[in-house]
């Protein structure tokens, strides 16, 4: 008996956590990000009314500096264009790649219909990457997010905004 008891104690203390992962929703200046927590990743969608890119940034310090960002589009042929960007500057971005970083983001899919854009992507908790932030569950994060009308990563922004969003 005591031994069905262990059982089912490591069972609730096992899938409690996974239950308890809950998404997180919010609209902030025109772009819907959503996220959740799925085990040592996030797992974000990011859409817009836009048929050019969609951007979100999460804890910057000033503006867009020290932002850990994803910004992609979705071009004519359907394929996803996604970058993992650091504002490195106040008003100003780079891909973590061409500082010294590397690209921590997981495509899952992308899609363009009836003048909005979609993009799900995942990254890690934790990348070890100094330009990206490390997430934690129970925590509410500053997110900014921006909107273009092109698919170009460098045309300036229509839209754009801050918010804060749970994990």
């Amino acid at each position: 008996m005591k031994r069905v008891l262990f059982i089912l104690f490591l069972a609730f203390l096992i899938l409690t956590p996974l239950a308890a992962a809950t998404e997180s929703t919010r609209e902030i200046a025109g772009v819907t990000v959503t996220w959740k927590a799925e085990g040592e990743y996030v797992l974000i969608t990011m859409s817009a009314k836009t048929t050019g890119w969609i951007a979100v940034g999460i804890e910057p310090e000033n503006k867009m500096k020290g932002a850990d960002m994803y910004i992609g589009y979705v071009d004519d042929k359907g394929a996803v264009v996604l970058e993992d960007h650091y504002g490195h500057r106040t008003f100003s971005h780079k891909s973590d790649v061409a500082l010294g970083g590397s690209s921590d983001v997981e495509i899952i899919q992308g899609t363009e219909s009836g003048g909005e854009t979609s993009i799900t992507f995942r990254i890690p908790k934790n990348s070890r990457d100094v330009y990206d932030k490390l997430l934690e569950e129970g925590k509410e994060y500053t997110v900014i997010t921006a909107w273009g009308e092109k698919d170009n990563l460098t045309a300036r922004h229509k839209g754009r905004g801050s918010g804060s969003l749970p994990l």
